[in-house]
């Protein structure tokens, strides 16, 4: 409604724009629903998708993954945008309400392993490589931010550019 402002104007305030965006970053959000609107929705359809549902919703209303890959990557921007997330923080450091934000790039690994299944080879594998990297970069923030456990947390230097993970026997017992 009137009364509700978005995410970006309450947390920014009038500080204005972020060092190399395009405007102010209320600006990314004056247009569409805010943050917290456009990542429910796609957490939700991600939620579905990941338990093996095409959609959360179906018939003609129903969300395509490719929508949804754009929104979580706009889910993204806005979160860079908003600086929501410091490098220096730890868990201790990252508000409550902002602690869910740090799925995007999960959510979008999610989309982009579920987004046009029957490509071709070459289209598909280039999805599959970009869901990697976002469970990669997911991976790395959680590392960042202390929110990985023992043995867990060795693994996260060996997701390197490239290349297979792999584990010996004791480690997935210990994981």
């Amino acid at each position: 409604g009137e009364t509700e402002t978005s995410l970006a104007e309450a947390e920014m305030g009038d500080a204005g724009g972020v060092e190399g965006s395009e405007g102010p970053p209320s600006a990314v959000v004056a247009e569409g629903p805010t943050l917290k609107e456009l990542f429910s929705s796609c957490a939700e359809a991600c939620d579905a998708l990941a338990g093996g549902v095409s959609s959360a919703r179906t018939g003609p209303q129903a969300p395509k993954v490719s929508d949804l890959v754009r929104d979580l990557a706009l889910c993204s921007r806005m979160v860079n945008e908003l600086a929501l997330f410091s490098d220096n923080e730890d868990k201790d450091d990252v508000s409550t309400a902002s602690l869910p934000y740090l799925l995007v790039p999960y959510y979008e690994g999610v989309a982009l392993v579920n987004a046009d299944p029957r490509a071709e080879p070459e289209v598909r594998l280039k999805l599959l490589d970009q869901a990697v990297q976002k469970f990669r970069d997911y991976a790395r923030q959680c590392d960042a931010k202390g929110l990985l456990e023992g043995g867990v947390r060795g693994f996260v230097g060996r997701l390197g550019e490239g290349g297979t993970l792999t584990f010996g026997r004791e480690e997935k017992i210990d994981l």
